[in-house]
């Protein structure tokens, strides 16, 4: 006997008959949603060093501003 019930007018979702818990059997669907998470951090991580990159350029013109402005 099979643990698992399909839920009704779904060909992605079981039910467990033990716990009554909805299940999501799509892996397909998981591992896009997967490269997308993946995808968003590496973006949100290059805009957060470009960030850091374009303050450091602003410290260094602020310095090298300073220097000639009291030659």
């Amino acid at each position: 006997m099979s643990k698992y019930v399909p839920v009704e007018n779904s060909s992605v979702f079981v039910r467990d008959k033990e716990t009554n818990a909805i299940i999501n059997t799509d892996t397909s669907g998981l591992e896009k949603a997967r490269a997308r998470k993946l995808a968003r951090q590496k973006e949100h991580n290059e805009i957060k060093e470009l960030k850091t990159e374009v303050s450091e350029m602003r410290a260094l013109l602020s310095n090298l501003y300073k220097y000639i402005e009291y030659k």
